[in-house]
């Protein structure tokens, strides 16, 4: 089983399909520390969060469960159904970029590696990923699309309304975080959702700011 999961990572394609063909069931086993981080975790999560998608893609035609989530006595506290880390993974791969006073404008990643991103999290969905599915810490989908797209838009004081230049939101990056809320919503995303311990909506939480134009 850890071969399984150093392949994984490693993005050994081979090594994967000829330890499935020998135990088709190595596709719901799940991880032993060490590493800490992938404890608990299925091998499409260490897949997806390693960027390994045409392996991810190998895993769900082998069956691999796209709401698997760890279970409460893994090392990790954080944890979050499987769909939650393909929904990472698509907005992270998005064509984003650094604008740096002495390196300027920095693009990260490509058309084709947003695209792939995307499309596994496509085939999430008409595998049946659960819209609805919630983290350890009651992040529905849409928190989760939302906190990461924060991350790569420009950044946004609240105190004062003002819209740093680090990252610009450039027609590329737009396109792409577009179509991913785009498909949330299609799926039924809650806008009027209220995390535990919050009183304001995503709705309302992302009134304003770079993300606004992505809540519709």
């Amino acid at each position: 089983m850890k071969k399984l999961f150093v392949a994984i990572r490693k993005g050994e394609i081979e090594t994967v399909r000829e330890l499935l063909e020998k135990k088709p069931e190595l596709v719901a086993c799940t991880a032993k520390q060490p590493p800490k981080q992938d404890d608990g975790q299925s091998p499409l999560q260490v897949a997806i969060k390693s960027g390994q998608f045409e392996i991810a893609n190998m895993l769900l035609d082998g069956g691999a469960d796209v709401n698997f989530m760890e279970s409460p006595d893994c090392y990790n506290p954080w944890r979050m159904p499987t769909l939650h880390g393909a929904i990472r993974a698509a907005v992270m791969s998005c064509r984003w970029n650094t604008n740096d006073k002495a390196l300027g404008l920095q693009a990260r990643h490509t058309r084709e590696e947003a695209g792939r991103a995307f499309a596994l999290l496509e085939r999430m969905f008409t595998l049946g990923g659960d819209i609805h599915g919630r983290d350890s810490y009651e992040n529905s989908c849409l928190c989760r699309a939302v906190l990461d797209a924060q991350q790569i838009l420009p950044s946004y004081r609240w105190q004062t309304g003002e819209t740093l230049d680090d990252r610009l939101l450039t027609p590329e990056l737009e396109a792409d975080l577009s179509r991913i809320f785009t498909l949330l919503f299609a799926q039924g995303a809650d806008l009027d959702y209220v995390r535990p311990g919050f009183d304001q909506t995503i709705r309302e939480r992302c009134a304003v700011g770079p993300i606004a134009q992505f809540i519709k």
